[in-house]
């Protein structure tokens, strides 16, 4: 069996049901922000009907009670409706890169030989894209998480995604990628070393959720 160079998570099923697990919540969350938004407005337009004036103290009192559970329910359960994740499986020659954003889901399957750039997006490392010659072994795909319906991708020749700061996927592209493939206008200066530190620095640092 080929050995892998650099895999993450480990076990990239459980990974993908854990984050279809979390993706259904976010759906529940989003339905049900909808409806709070809904009733408020209806309670609104009966404040400001004349006849319901001896209940419009009340109305006030639900619209309040209902904007405030609104901002607290956004704040305790909405920042995860961004939902995104990363999956790596590198080898010595190619690499599959599977990035979950919502209930999309693209791969990219790429030999390196095939890379034709790879780069930062961002000053942070969060944001990265590859740019490839498509060949039979090369390639885009995208479907539908939850309906596996496939999709013709947007750029069938450049891979985007996002990468979660401090994290397993982030230090693949610190530390391990370039010496797979290039990136482009990427140094680990004094500068850089100062921040994230060295290889083992921030492995060490990830292992102590520093």
């Amino acid at each position: 069996m080929e050995e892998y160079y650099y895999k993450y998570p480990a076990d990239g099923n459980e990974a993908e049901e854990e984050y279809i697990e979390q993706l259904n919540k976010n759906i529940k969350n989003k339905k049900l922000i909808t409806v709070i938004i809904g009733e408020n407005l209806v309670l609104f337009l009966l404040y400001l009907m004349p006849f319901f004036g001896k209940l419009s103290s009340v109305f006030l009192f639900l619209i309040i009670a209902q904007s405030v559970f609104f901002f607290y329910f956004y704040k305790t359960k909405s920042l995860k409706l961004g939902l995104t994740m990363l999956s790596i499986t590198a080898y010595e020659d190619r690499m599959i890169l599977e990035y979950y954003n919502g209930r999309r889901k693209k791969v990219l399957y790429a030999n390196y030989k095939d890379i034709v750039t790879a780069r930062f997006s961002d000053d942070e490392y969060t944001k990265f894209q590859i740019g490839i010659a498509k060949t039979d072994s090369t390639y885009i795909e995208e479907s539908d998480l939850l309906t596996g319906e496939k999709y013709t991708p947007n750029m069938d020749s450049l891979f985007l995604f996002s990468i979660r700061p401090f994290s397993c996927e982030q230090y693949f592209f610190l530390y391990a990628a370039d010496k797979l493939f290039d990136i482009q206008g990427f140094d680990r200066n004094k500068r850089f070393l100062k921040q994230y530190g060295t290889a083992s620095e921030y492995l060490e640092a990830l292992e102590n959720g520093e």
